[in-house]
C-alpha cells in the first residue's frame, strides 16, 4: 500500500534538500505553439519495508485523475542489491529487486516512487514496452521509440528470466526515445536465457521540454549525483547510466520529484559490488524537465 501522497506543483510547501552538484548540460526539445505545462503533480511512494529476504517489491499507486509520467526507485542494498524492474503502468509504477547471486547478508528495502499528473494535461498519453530476443548473451540493449509527434517523458524497464545475476546499466532518455542496456553481474554470470524491456512513456503538446545531463568524476568505490531542473520547470523523472563499470557496479538509486531552493531535483546513485571494480568509472544522469 501507498506510504505517503504529498501535493507538489505550483501549491508546493517546503521539502528535504538534497546536495546540488556540478553545473548541467541543456538539450531543448520545442513543443508546437498550442502545447502546455504540467501543474499540480502528485508524488506518491510505497516502500516494502525492510527485511533480509532474498527480493522485494513495491506498488505505487497515483490519485484519482492522474496518469503516470515519471517513476523512481531507490533500495538500501547498495552494490549487491539489482532492481530488475522498474515498471510504468498508466495508474501506478511497480518496482522489484534482487540480491545479487552471492547475495546480502544484510537487511534492505526497496521503495519506488510514482510521479502523476492531471489527466487533462496529458495529450495523446501512451504507455509501451519494448523487448530484447530471450537469450544467454551479454550485454544486451533495447530501444523504445514514441511514436511520430510524441516526446518522451518517462521510462522504465525490466529484467526477465536471470534474477539477480543481471543489472541494467543504462537508461538514457532522447527526445522521443528511450535507450537500455543490460549487463550480467561479473561475480554472478548466468547461462540462462534472458530479456530487456525497455518502457517509454509519451506524450505531446507539453511546452519546454529539456534533458539536463551531468556526470560524476570518474572514480571508484560508490558514487552519487543529483541536478535541479531551470526555474519554472518541473521534473518527469529521467535515468542515468554507468560508465567503465560494466558488469561491476549497481545503479541502486534514481530519484526524481524532490524540491529545494525553488527547484525540482532528481538524484543517482551507483555502487560497486562485493568484488570491486578493476577501474576508474563514472555515474551520468539524464533528467527530463517541462514547463511548471
Amino acid at each position: 500500500m501507498n506510504t505517503s501522497i504529498a501535493r507538489w506543483g505550483r501549491r508546493l510547501g517546503t521539502a528535504a534538500a538534497l546536495s546540488l552538484m556540478a553545473a548541467a548540460a541543456t538539450a531543448v526539445l520545442a513543443g508546437p505553439a498550442s502545447a502546455s505545462g504540467i501543474s499540480g503533480l502528485d508524488i506518491v511512494e510505497d516502500s516494502s519495508g525492510v527485511n533480509s529476504g532474498p527480493d522485494n517489491e513495491a506498488y505505487a499507486e497515483c490519485p484519482a485523475g492522474t496518469k503516470v509520467v515519471g517513476a523512481g526507485v531507490t533500495n538500501t542494498g547498495l552494490g549487491q542489491v539489482v532492481v530488475d524492474i522498474l515498471r510504468p503502468e498508466t495508474r501506478a509504477v511497480y518496482a522489484h529487486a534482487y540480491e545479487d547471486g552471492n547475495g546480502f547478508s544484510g537487511r534492505w528495502s526497496l521503495t519506488v516512487r510514482a510521479i502523476c499528473a492531471p489527466d487533462v494535461e496529458l495529450i495523446n498519453y501512451e504507455i509501451v514496452g519494448v523487448t530484447s530476443t530471450p537469450d544467454s548473451r551479454s550485454p544486451k540493449d533495447i530501444t523504445s521509440t514514441c511514436p511520430g509527434g510524441k516526446a518522451l517523458i518517462g521510462m522504465g524497464w525490466a529484467l526477465a528470466g536471470a534474477g539477480g545475476d543481471v543489472g541494467v546499466t543504462d537508461v538514457i532518455p532522447a527526445s522521443d526515445h528511450v535507450y537500455v542496456r543490460a549487463y550480467e553481474e561479473n561475480n554472478s554470470a548466468t547461462t540462462a536465457a534472458w530479456s530487456v524491456t525497455a518502457y517509454r512513456i509519451c506524450a505531446s503538446s507539453l511546452t519546454g521540454l529539456v534533458i539536463r545531463t551531468s556526470s560524476t568524476t570518474p572514480g571508484s568505490g560508490s558514487q552519487g549525483k543529483s541536478q535541479p531542473c531551470p526555474v519554472g520547470k518541473v521534473a518527469l523523472g529521467g535515468g542515468a547510466n554507468i560508465v567503465g563499470g560494466t558488469g561491476n557496479v549497481v545503479l541502486h538509486n534514481l530519484w526524481p520529484g524532490s524540491f529545494y531552493a525553488n527547484q525540482w531535483l532528481m538524484s543517482a546513485n551507483a555502487s560497486e559490488d562485493d568484488d570491486g571494480a578493476p577501474a576508474a568509472w563514472h555515474l551520468t544522469l539524464n533528467q527530463i524537465c517541462v514547463d511548471d
